[in-house]
């Protein structure tokens, strides 16, 4: 995957998210309940070629404490930051080889193999920074809006049923969903797709 703006960027960021996820999910009281996975999740990676990824975490954060324990057993979460997404490309043909693509292939594979949700959490220069995720995402996020909140989605879909990819600015999605809520409904899809198997 082609590089973007180099490792320390990409780390600054990955800190970033954890303490703006950490402050929303403990509703501004607690700030480093994440931190940056081991090798960024590279581990899991390797472990997910040996077929022995139940050994690792996958995506690019993970919990500090038991608050956030259960997000990550429900949420694979990716945390990008490049001078370019290549979003533009990516909105005109999902299947196109863009770099925000290639990011979100590799997510829903980690998170599909150790049955999770996938959550790619993606920035440009300049840029607003977006949470993207599937339908899951979607609609787990709005069984949880708070009050009187109706948040700006984004639809991207690449002509196949139930492909489509949901995009929603992140502190816009941290300001209307409630996080509680968004696990529950979360867990609860997981579980349905678990019974199915």
């Amino acid at each position: 995957m082609r590089q973007g703006g180099g490792a320390n960027k990409g780390a600054d960021f990955e800190r970033l998210i954890c303490r703006e996820l950490s402050l929303w999910i403990s509703r501004g009281a607690r700030a480093d309940l994440f931190t940056r996975n081991k090798a960024s999740g590279g581990a899991f990676t390797t472990a997910m070629r040996r077929r022995d990824a139940e050994h690792g975490q996958p995506g690019d954060i993970a919990p500090t404490e038991i608050e956030a324990l259960e997000f990550t057993r429900i949420f694979a979460i990716e945390c990008k930051h490049y001078r370019n997404l290549e979003l533009i490309s990516y909105m005109h043909d999902v299947r196109a080889k863009s770099l925000l693509g290639q990011i979100i292939a590799l997510a829903k594979r980690q998170a599909k193999h150790a049955k999770r949700h996938f959550i790619v959490i993606a920035k440009e220069n300049n840029r607003p920074t977006w949470a993207i995720g599937d339908f899951s995402f979607y609609m787990s996020a709005r069984l949880a809006y708070r009050p009187s909140m109706l948040p700006h989605w984004h639809i991207i879909h690449d002509g196949l049923p139930g492909r489509a990819v949901y995009f929603i600015e992140f502190d816009e999605f941290k300001r209307c969903i409630q996080p509680d809520r968004f696990m529950a409904e979360a867990r609860e899809l997981i579980n349905k797709i678990e019974e199915k198997e």
